[in-house]
């Protein structure tokens, strides 16, 4: 029986994640794409190019896996899916249906052209910083600018403090240059704060204490946000830590 095969690359600079898959793609082997899928979603990029064109696929039913990992927790932002397959028989109508809403590709290029058309009409802020005293306020001013620009100034003052933790950790623990990101993915802000140091972020001991607006890190940015996480950069060239805030409130019923 051919063995099927996993493997996750993942590019912080472009915020997408790309996992091959190979071999024989069947209904047991399914459940292992979707907890490597589901893993990798967890991690919040902006999107997960899945490419098959190494696969057969024993039965389309497998094919299923790929609209159910893309059905997403309300914790964070929607994560785009999308499938990279030459096969041409992976376009078959019935291999179409199981597939759903899940949007293919002929090739991985030409799922990455699509995800950065998307990108480009989102709405986001970047800037590199010094691992300086004086970076955290130019992120706070940054973010709060963007806030008013795009309509959600009500979340400003927990998306600044947030910001202001992320960087300060990056300045202190890192003291390397520090890259910072806001942007508006569908009911979310989604932050993120990358620096050139592996060591992941540590979260404090001690109680937060609800009076303090700064020092406390990751106790505070878990306090503010619907989510928060890290990625390590593959190639040992840093670490991307990332916080979302939710735009409206959970409306029950």
């Amino acid at each position: 029986m051919e063995t099927l095969t996993t493997t996750v690359s993942r590019n912080l600079d472009a915020d997408v994640t790309i996992v091959v898959v190979q071999g024989r793609l069947s209904l047991s082997s399914a459940a292992t794409v979707r907890s490597v899928l589901a893993k990798c979603i967890a991690e919040c990029p902006t999107a997960l190019v899945v490419d098959v064109t190494g696969c057969s696929v024993e039965t389309n039913a497998a094919l299923t896996v790929f609209p159910s990992v893309a059905r997403h927790q309300d914790a964070q932002p929607s994560v785009a899916v999308l499938v990279c397959a030459g096969d041409d028989t992976f376009h078959r109508a019935s291999a179409r249906v199981a597939v759903g809403p899940v949007p293919t590709y002929p090739s991985r290029n030409a799922a990455l052209r699509a995800v950065a058309e998307v990108q480009a009409r989102q709405q986001r802020v970047t800037l590199r910083l010094p691992p300086s005293l004086d970076s955290p306020d130019e992120a706070r001013r940054t973010v709060n600018d963007a806030c008013d620009r795009w309509g959600v100034s009500d979340l400003a003052p927990a998306a600044v403090l947030v910001t202001s933790e992320l960087v300060t950790n990056a300045i202190v623990h890192a003291r390397t240059e520090i890259a910072v990101e806001a942007a508006v993915r569908g009911a979310f802000l989604h932050l993120r704060v990358r620096d050139q140091s592996t060591a992941p972020p540590v979260t404090a001991e001690e109680p937060w204490d609800p009076t303090l607006d700064h020092g406390r890190g990751l106790p505070i940015v878990a306090a503010h946000s619907a989510a928060w996480g890290y990625v390590l950069n593959p190639d040992g060239a840093g670490k991307l830590v990332w916080a979302t805030l939710r735009l409206r409130p959970v409306l029950n019923g």
